[in-house]
């Protein structure tokens, strides 16, 4: 899809992951900005955040910043976290040993506000992110991470 701003015109990739069997209903989207050469397209690189100046086309990379929490998951161990804010970002490792964690939003009283299942494997290593909440009121909220202990193909 091309976005024609006054200087530069972008090109957008659009597709979806799917993670046979657990999250089968549930792809997530891919929309990255390509490059176009004739009739060749190619998205050169994965880049995680970034934006569009809709008036000029240019399109930038965002730099992504948070508090780190160091930690292995292991089958069916739960680990929970604090927070005060109004939306949390997850970022987390992929690889072959990687498999489903099941991410669930919950408020101060532990009330379940979001359930949803989040695939770690990959057949390459990365970091990357893998879960973004919903937009809340501002508030104390827990998030609980609970590794399934399979993966998908």
């Amino acid at each position: 899809m091309p976005i024609v701003g006054s200087k530069a015109t972008t090109y957008l990739f659009m597709g979806d992951r799917w993670s046979y069997p657990k999250q089968a209903t549930a792809a997530t989207y891919v929309w990255l900005p390509s490059n176009v050469s004739g009739t060749a397209l190619s998205t050169p690189q994965f880049i995680e955040s970034w934006q569009i100046n809709v008036t000029n086309g240019h399109w930038t990379s965002n730099k992504i910043s948070g508090k780190a929490i160091n930690t292995q998951y292991f089958n069916n161990i739960s680990q929970y976290y604090m927070f005060r804010g109004r939306q949390i970002f997850l970022y987390g490792k992929s690889d072959t040993n990687c498999g489903y964690a099941q991410i669930s939003l919950m408020d101060k009283h532990n009330k379940i506000l979001f359930t949803t299942t989040v695939d770690f494997y990959n057949k390459y290593a990365n970091n990357t992110l893998k879960f973004i909440s919903p937009v809340l009121k501002k508030a104390t909220y827990i998030i609980k991470i609970n590794s399934l202990g399979e993966h998908g193909n």
